[in-house]
């Protein structure tokens, strides 16, 4: 049996399971291990009419009032604003997420990102991770597929009966790695409805080698 032959029994044994696939790409994508240094916001920055707060590496920014600004206005007044891209994906009704990039793909954690709090039209502050540095530890390798990486999470058994895959995107993660917490590299982000659990899981399988790597629900 081929594996492409290995991964059409898979999915039809996935759909006898109740759990929706939708099209998947089975080509791979390119990526690279790297490490990266993380803004320690060593200087805690002076921000007029707001509450300032540095922790684990993030700081937290809380405006006295509500402000109406625009976010593109908003975003060119933060540190390395324009570092940062905007990501519907990541975004939702009560905030406004964006991402630096990573060898053209967005940083998936907090580490990387500017979140703007919303209530309703206004603003009333912001989070920010900021990625000083990124070093390139290899030349870009082929990743496995999209359909590749959630067979990964239906033979780990991360998938329950009658789940419905939502989404599926690549992006840069940090690895886990215990002895090296600034090692990242390229990563499936796979959105995934739990009927059973009745909530919305984030799972995240290494693109480069397959394993699975933490389960965000």
């Amino acid at each position: 049996m081929t594996p492409e032959q290995a991964q059409a029994v898979t999915l039809r044994e996935m759909r006898a399971h109740g759990i929706k696939v939708p099209h998947l790409s089975t080509q791979p994508q390119k990526g690279s291990y790297v490490t990266v240094q993380a803004d320690e916001f060593n200087t805690m920055p002076t921000i007029k009419r707001a509450s300032v707060s540095i922790v684990d590496q993030q700081l937290n920014v809380t405006y006295d009032q509500p402000v109406k600004r625009s976010l593109a206005t908003l975003k060119h007044q933060v540190l390395a604003g324009n570092q940062y891209h905007y990501d519907q994906k990541l975004s939702t009704n009560n905030r406004d997420v964006f991402t630096q990039l990573i060898n053209g793909q967005p940083v998936l954690t907090s580490a990387g990102q500017l979140q703007f709090h919303r209530n309703q039209a206004s603003v009333t502050g912001y989070s920010q991770g900021h990625l000083l540095k990124v070093t390139q530890l290899q030349q870009a390798a082929p990743t496995i597929s999209q359909q590749q990486a959630v067979i990964n999470l239906y033979r780990h058994n991360d998938l329950n009966d009658n789940a419905q895959i939502k989404d599926v995107r690549l992006g840069y993660a940090p690895l886990n790695a215990i002895d090296d917490p600034t090692l990242y590299g390229p990563v499936w982000q796979v959105k995934v409805w739990d009927k059973t659990a009745n909530h919305l899981q984030t799972l995240m399988v290494s693109a480069l080698t397959g394993t699975i790597l933490q389960n965000d629900d």
